[in-house]
């Protein structure tokens, strides 16, 4: 007898500031028949792209915001992996170290915008060859033209949990000090504020 494995949805991004459209994927993640657990995984400070805040920090507000939203629910784990430098900076990364572990089978979580950059990812033809990604929709996004060869299956929802926020948008919010209430969980709104973020 085979032992099924365990689904792992690895949620990589800035998070620079997390926002309830993430936590809308996250949501939409665990109540699809797709996954067994999400491990949501915080970007570093990168060589090739820059954050606002530092790792430190959007690892702290991640940690705040998924603690409030899924209070108790042990299928939702935040990953210092990136922030840490335990693992390097790519996604190819973060897919070999959870497949290390036998037991599990990985699904790397990418919104819409992201399909046809892919290409331009940390060692693009291993991860083409040895990843399996699931598409989450975002409001504005059409399905973009993925390049050929890639194993990219879309996130059926039983319902719509898009949520039309970004962190631009909200970075430009708490810069000139207006209300971000209800597009953030209320404690990362509160961590931004006492730490001076964005401003």
């Amino acid at each position: 007898m085979v032992n099924k494995r365990t689904v792992t949805a690895i949620y990589g991004g800035s998070f620079d500031p997390l926002h309830n459209g993430h936590l809308a994927t996250i949501a939409q993640l665990l109540n699809s028949s797709r996954v067994d657990e999400v491990v949501v995984v915080p970007s570093g400070d990168r060589p090739d792209k820059s954050s606002r805040a530092s790792g430190e920090h959007r690892i702290a507000m991640v940690l705040l915001g998924v603690s409030e939203a899924f209070a108790g629910d042990a299928r939702v784990t935040v990953s210092d992996l990136h922030v840490s430098k335990r693992v390097g900076f790519g996604t190819i990364d973060l897919v070999d170290f959870y497949r290390a572990d036998p037991t599990r089978e990985v699904l790397v979580v990418i919104g819409h915008e992201l399909g046809a950059d892919l290409v331009q990812w940390k060692e693009s033809d291993r991860l083409r060859l040895e990843a399996d990604f699931l598409l989450v929709s975002r409001p504005g996004y059409s399905v973009p033209a993925v390049p050929d060869g890639w194993n990219i299956n879309t996130l059926a929802s039983s319902y719509e949990g898009e949520v039309l926020v970004s962190s631009t948008s909200l970075r430009k919010l708490l810069q000139e000090e207006h209300s971000c209430a209800g597009l953030m969980p209320a404690c990362v709104i509160e961590y931004c504020r006492a730490h001076k973020l964005y401003r």
